[in-house]
């Protein structure tokens, strides 16, 4: 819903105003209010959830086609409908970028694991950048910026709660002038500056539709100081809705202007929570009788809402980000806009007086003054205590105390949600699930931990492992070892875990060492044999959803009837039908959606599969396919409500798509193995083998790290992936291989058409065509002994780059390992790790302006990519990023090396930049330089990229070298002559200082070797207008179609010594 908004216009037009509106009885959420033609402001209304989330992917699907960009910079996102938008967008060929908090964005306290709605999008193409590495607060932002033609900002954050729970508000203004500040302040935070890292370096004054508006960055604009005068030059009243206000200069500020002699109204509405907390300025407000509330609503009241002067001359807005606090003015990432507008200020009023009228209360009276011992630093401590003197004392937020001043403290303990596990089936591991909150408005569980142990006499001590993130929620496991004995209370159990003041919180809440949770262990009944045996949890086609499943298998030998057995991911649950029945040694199938699932596998029986789609409760079931230790868990529930199996998957044990269309499941290696990344793989079949039995894993490649841990994935591994047939040293790849058993082996080499990025000349699915098979390795399969023991030796294979006939290829060949045994064959036709780039190193004292030294880029593949690689840069007192790209989309191998040093990056590729930008100029040194890359993973299998030579320049000289005049008394020309190490189609530019274009003297293909065919005559792109004096740069690029590009420049001096109007300047 774009709401009442005219066509935007820069142009100043006289504002409509908004007859001002006292009292509303009710303010429909998310619904537009009156404003100037380029102004909608929207308000969420918990009373009634959701609306404003619907106005924002409507927002996002008006910018979803080819040219569109859409710059997401806002706190935390967790709403599907949002995720949804963007991913469509970016499907429809929009530019999308997202910036959010670290700590919103990731699962996990060292950033490695992305929640699963960030997974979503990352999977999908949209890069995702956060403040991890140049954290000093959080990144508080709330804006999109559509099109670099108008900004969505306000208080609210993308999630379920701030849509459905929360109070907020929310703006949309039209301007390419607003939009080029905020994607300005966009750029900053994408190349890596937050918080106290960023200047004050945008503009802050516009004139919108006549509209005046303001516009600040915290911390680098100075925001409390805006704010501050503001209030101080208040005339008429002041009234404001906002979240957590602790800021004591603002609030007297206010305070002043209410008890003045001539006093004005002031009036506001506080979070109940954040209202009452320690250092909230209600106190002094009710001190100073100034009618300030508290919200009622079951949610937070969110808002960061000022309006000042509603009636007066100079009515204006602040709204934003913002909390009234310190941390907002000194660490955090804020925006804040004013808006100096009558009807902007009605429509924020109408807001307000709607809260303050309807939905809040006075606070409760404050405590008539006494003398207490407010504080105590003790040695030691005290074993015996009354619990409820524990409620009013706690641990001191600040580390130093505070000694006669006011107290910090956090006394409330984080609240851990559990339903106790009572009874769990003999020789099954005990899964734990839990949900943990705590009364801060950021909280992330610190040391979530699981206390477990077996029940003795005497008493064991509990055992205590970390729980792991899982989405929202925290997750452990207790062994089976310890359910290997039927009985009753045969295990205890308790979680704990902490907030940011140490408060420790248990569940159970009071004494869990001594009262823990018992389990009792079942036997296993007949039917009890039902497995989970394969996942397709990231599928290749789209919506995903529709074509996620999971296989059941029953390893007993008869037959088990489904009635009143549960599928569950824990959100939702699905029940089967009352006749459905599993034979021995049977699967069945449960889909999403089985027209879906019969697209994609049209041959598997319809009999054995279930469409649980829209027949769960409690919530709809979804494989979640985030990058994360523990990506999603489901489980099977018998009739007697005892889970019998359960998998706690992980996007690390493989089968994660988002790279590549690999098409890949996760398959159970052995049903009666463990349900761990020992004994799950991706499949070796494209679209995995549902209703049979898994595809057959012979094939590995093993290594120890440095921690002597020892890595295991199927596959095998190549020594390198390039191989230059006019380098010897260059000419040959080794594959190496161990296996679990003994076999044949067979290594075969295909060579289908190169994939020019983005879109494949052949599908990932046509590449192992026959037509493509240029050579066999083995005449006759190899027979190869079983060596999955880390000392023993890996087998190796050498191909050389030629085919049957031993003439060299070229392209991107795939090495397919085939291992039989016993009739059963394992191919491997996916390489299934994930295609990333890591930037290692560059040597800035090497990059030297006089005398044009090469700066060595090094950079790190985990397989061979279509890499995009450069730099971003400001130079000083320049507000836009300007751009250098030295690998735009061009193939690149892995580094050479073993698995460990990829993994570990100690080896790495390197690229020679000449120190000029996209245009040919030298760059300046004055100024700092940010590394930008990214592989697209459009590269299936395990591919080797074949060349006859590198693409080089390796000369480009100009004749006359100095310079050259070719006015019509001089009439030079200056030759281009230069050099091509392979064939390529070329493209010779003159730009001027500006790096403007000033004339194509070529384009087209031209051979191997040297080139003096080429001359500039001076003069511009119509060959009549000779040139000013001056600089210009002569650059030939050539590009062989293959991925390969290449770029030399060089300077060229016009000088028109000749002309009869040139007088030499005297010394």
């Amino acid at each position: 819903m774009l709401g009442q908004t005219e066509t935007p216009t820069e142009t100043p037009t006289e504002a409509p105003t908004a007859t001002p509106t006292e009292t509303q009885t009710a303010l429909p959420t998310a619904t537009p209010t009156v404003t100037p033609p380029n102004f909608t402001v929207f308000h969420t209304d918990p009373t009634s959830s959701g609306g404003i989330d619907t106005t924002l992917v409507d927002q996002i699907r008006a910018s979803s086609g080819s040219g569109n960009t859409i710059d997401v910079c806002i706190y935390n996102i967790d709403l599907d409908d949002i995720v949804e938008a963007l991913v469509d967008a970016k499907t429809g060929g929009a530019t999308v970028r997202v910036i959010s908090d670290a700590d919103s964005a990731y699962a996990d306290a060292e950033y490695t694991q992305w929640e699963d709605e960030y997974g979503t999008l990352v999977a999908a193409g949209i890069e995702v950048r956060t403040n991890a590495l140049s954290k000093t607060g959080i990144m508080h932002n709330k804006f999109v910026v559509f099109d670099g033609e108008r900004v969505w900002t306000g208080s609210w954050n993308a999630t379920n709660t701030a849509t459905n729970s929360d109070s907020n508000d929310a703006i949309i203004i039209y301007s390419a002038a607003l939009a080029q500040e905020y994607t300005d302040e966009f750029e900053e935070m994408w190349g890596g500056e937050y918080g106290t890292y960023k200047e004050d370096d945008t503009e802050h004054h516009f004139t919108i539709d006549g509209v005046t508006v303001d516009s600040y960055f915290a911390p680098s604009d100075g925001v409390k100081d805006v704010v501050l005068s503001e209030i101080n030059s208040a005339t008429s009243s002041i009234h404001f809705l906002m979240y957590s206000f602790t800021d004591k200069d603002i609030a007297d500020a206010m305070i002043q202007k209410a008890t003045a002699a001539t006093p004005i109204p002031v009036t506001g509405v506080l979070d109940n929570g954040q209202g009452q907390g320690a250092y909230s300025q209600l106190t002094n407000f009710t001190r100073n009788s100034v009618p300030v509330k508290l919200d009622t609503f079951s949610g937070l009241l969110h808002n960061k809402l000022i309006i000042i002067d509603r009636e007066g001359p100079d009515p204006r807005v602040i709204t934003g980000s913002f909390n009234l606090t310190d941390a907002a003015e000194e660490k955090n990432d804020e925006n804040i806009i004013v808006v100096r507008s009558q009807a902007v200020a009605s429509s924020y009023y109408s807001i307000f007086d709607h809260v303050y009228s309807q939905h809040a209360a006075a606070p409760p009276a404050i405590a008539q003054g006494r003398l207490v011992i407010s504080e105590v630093l003790s040695k030691g401590f005290f074993r015996f205590f009354n619990i409820w003197d524990s409620v009013n004392w706690g641990p001191s937020s600040d580390e130093d105390s505070t000694p006669g001043d006011k107290n910090v403290v956090d006394a409330v303990p984080p609240q851990i949600i559990h339903t106790p596990v009572t009874d769990v089936l003999v020789n099954r591991p005990v899964y734990i699930h839990c949900s943990i909150t705590d009364n801060a408005y950021l909280y992330s569980a610190k040391e979530p931990t699981l206390h477990y142990r077996a029940v003795a006499d005497p008493p064991q001590s509990f055992t205590a492992i970390p729980m792991g993130a899982l989405n929202d929620e925290y997750y452990g496991k207790i062994p089976t070892t310890l359910t290997g004995t039927v009985g009753s209370d045969r295990i205890e159990y308790y979680i704990t875990a902490k907030d940011a003041s140490h408060n420790r919180g248990s569940h159970p809440a009071v004494n869990p060492e001594l009262h823990p949770h018992s389990v009792n262990v079942q036997a296993e009944g007949d039917d009890d044999k039902l497995v989970f045996t394969e996942i397709m949890y990231d599928p290749p086609s789209t919506p995903e959803v529709d074509y996620e499943w999971v296989e059941v298998m029953n390893t007993s030998t008869q037959t088990v009837s489904l009635n009143n057995w549960k599928f569950t991911d824990f959100d939702g649950t699905y029940q089967f039908p009352s006749d459905a029945t599993i034979g021995g040694g049977e699967y069945r199938i449960l889909c999403n959606t089985q027209s879906a699932f019969n697209t994609a596998h049209p041959g598997v029986s319809q009999g054995i599969i279930y469409e649980y789609g829209d027949e769960t409760t409690g919530g709809d079931i979804t494989l979640l396919n985030s990058w994360a230790t523990v990506t999603g868990s489901i489980a099977l529930i018998n009739p007697s409500d005892l889970i019998v199996s359960e998998v706690d998957y992980s996007s690390g044990w493989g089968a994660q798509n988002g790279s590549g269309p690999n098409k890949n499941t996760l398959e159970k290696i052995d049903p009666a193995g463990p349900d761990d990344g020992t004994n799950w793989m991706h499949s070796m079949v494209r679209g995995g083998t549902p209703g049979q039995a898994s595809s057959p894993h012979y094939i590995f490649t093993r290594y120890e790290t440095g921690e002597a841990n020892v890595v295991t994935r199927p596959g095998p591994w190549l020594s390198k992936t390039l191989i230059d047939h006019s380098d010897p040293q260059e000419a040959g790849v080794t594959v190496s291989y161990r296996l679990d058993r003994a076999c044949n082996v067979n290594v075969k080499i295909y060579n289908p058409p190169v994939d020019p990025a983005p879109t494949p000349t052949v599908p990932p699915e046509n590449c192992y065509d026959s037509q493509y098979l240029v050579r066999t390795l083995y005449v006759t399969p190899m027979p190869r002994a079983e060596n999955m023991d880390i000392s023993a030796n890996a087998h190796e294979a050498v191909w050389d780059g030629k085919n049957a006939s031993g003439t060299p290829v070229a392209g991107v060949c795939r090495v397919v390992l085939e291992a039989e045994n016993g009739g059963t064959t394992c191919r491997t036709e996916s390489d299934d790790t994930v295609a990333a780039a890591s930037w290692v190193a560059y040597d800035p004292d090497g990059f030297a302006l006089s005398n044009r030294q090469l700066v060595s880029v090094l950079y790190s593949l985990t397989k061979p990519a279509h890499m995009t690689l450069g730099f971003k840069y400001k130079m000083p007192q320049e507000t836009v990023w300007q751009y250098i790209t030295l690998l735009d989309g061009e193939l690149c191998p892995r580094p050479a090396g073993s698995p460990l040093e990829i993994a570990s990056k100690s080896v790495s590729n390197s690229y020679l930049w000449d120190g000029t930008n996209n245009a040919g100029n030298y760059v300046s040194t004055a100024t700092d330089y940010k590394i930008f890359m990214e592989a697209e993973g459009d590269i299936y299998g395990n591919a080797v990229i074949c060349r006859f030579g590198e693409l080089q320049i390796p000369s480009l000289v100009l004749d006359p070298r100095s310079s050259f005049d070719p006015s019509t008394q001089g009439n030079e020309v200056e030759q281009i002559k230069y050099e091509l190490t392979k064939a390529a189609n070329v493209t010779v530019t003159v730009m001027d200082s500006d790096g403007e274009p000033v004339q194509t003297v070529f384009t087209g293909s031209q051979t191997s070797g040297q080139h003096t065919e080429l001359y500039w005559d001076g003069k511009d792109e119509s060959h009549t207008n000779v040139v000013e004096d001056g600089r210009y740069m002569i650059v030939v690029r050539a590009d062989t179609g293959e991925g390969e590009t290449y770029q030399a420049v060089a300077e060229s001096v016009v000088f028109k010594i000749h002309d009869p109007n040139w007088t030499p300047v005297p010394n």
